[in-house]
């Protein structure tokens, strides 16, 4: 088996450790005997969605983001129908707020009266049971995503609007605020990505096979322990 990653406009959106997000995606995989192509799609490339099964949108600061908003609206279309067609999507921090602007999930923004910043934790289950995920948030705006699910509970930090949500799922999109980078210190979700492209690209139910996850689960109990407490 083989997976593409595309990883969009690293030279722009490169703040919080978004290149973290795609080794953790590839390791896994590499892990397992998949094979995985990487194309990062720069400035000046070309983006061709019929040669990616993984498509990973991060975070950047205000200006790059009008930037990468510009060159991806002439594209919106073939994006749109990507998504709306099963495309695997994680779009992460301003990723989240460029998806809903390119009109790829139907959410809204708002500019909130103070910045959301600090560690966050949330509740998920990605189809084996609840999970606990951890992440950082650093946003100025709250988000309504209407009727789309929501990434997980938040059981501490602000999440979407500060009404108990963080993130929000499409199809294949899943779409979060959480950087720092998200992935590796989140194997469960990292798998569900993988999981959810394999399934796309061969039919069928996709069964991963299993990996030592010690040192992720390390990194992610003591984030979890430090916000909740000893006993979780």
């Amino acid at each position: 088996m083989q997976i593409r990653i595309v990883h969009l406009y690293p030279d722009l959106l490169n703040l919080y450790g978004d290149k973290g997000n795609i080794s953790a995606l590839e390791k896994r995989c590499i892990w397992r005997g998949i094979d995985v192509q990487i194309t990062e799609i720069k400035t000046d490339g070309v983006l061709n969605l019929e040669e990616c099964d993984i498509l990973f949108l991060g975070g950047g600061g205000q200006h790059e983001q009008e930037i990468v908003l510009e060159k991806l609206s002439a594209q919106k279309d073939a994006l749109k129908e990507y998504v709306d067609s099963g495309g695997v999507l994680l779009a992460v921090c301003g990723g989240f707020q460029m998806a809903g602007k390119l009109g790829l999930i139907d959410v809204r923004y708002k500019k909130a009266k103070q910045r959301a910043s600090g560690n966050v934790i949330i509740e998920c289950d990605f189809g084996s049971g609840k999970v606990l995920v951890s992440g950082f948030e650093n946003h100025e705006y709250t988000t309504d995503i209407g009727d789309l699910k929501p990434l997980g509970d938040v059981l501490e930090g602000f999440g979407n609007n500060g009404m108990g949500f963080e993130g929000a799922m499409y199809k294949n999109v899943v779409a979060s605020n959480l950087h720092g980078p998200l992935l590796p210190k989140n194997p469960e979700l990292c798998d569900f990505i993988i999981k959810k492209a394999l399934e796309r690209k061969y039919g069928g139910d996709v069964s991963l096979a299993s990996l030592s996850d010690n040192f992720e689960n390390i990194a992610s109990k003591n984030i979890i322990k430090a916000v909740l407490g000893e006993n979780k």
